[in-house]
């Protein structure tokens, strides 16, 4: 999916992540802001990410937003009041199936 379907998909309620991203990332969006998974606001770097050559495509659904956990994503949030995170990533909120 291209950056601006990834970015669409995140304000649905997926964690989506991209074929450059190690394992452990992902981004998702929270209050129309767009977050990679230690906690990093990239919303305000859009412009420039869709600049980048590797960026335009390749972006894929890593969770969907029915394995998210919303009250856990929120207090997370909530938590680190917009800052990155001190210890873990966002995708500690994704509900693990077994």
């Amino acid at each position: 999916m291209t950056l601006h379907e990834a970015c669409q998909s995140c304000r649905d309620g997926n964690f989506v992540s991209h074929n450059c991203f190690d394992s452990s990332q992902s981004m998702h969006d929270y209050k129309h802001d767009l977050y990679y998974g230690d906690g990093a606001i990239i919303s305000n770097d859009l412009e420039w990410l869709d600049n980048q050559t590797w960026a335009k495509d390749g972006w894929y659904i890593k969770y969907p937003k029915e394995c998210v956990d919303g009250e856990k994503l929120d207090k997370m949030h909530k938590d680190n009041k917009g800052y990155m995170l001190h210890s873990g990533t966002f995708e500690d909120c994704i509900i693990k199936f077994a």
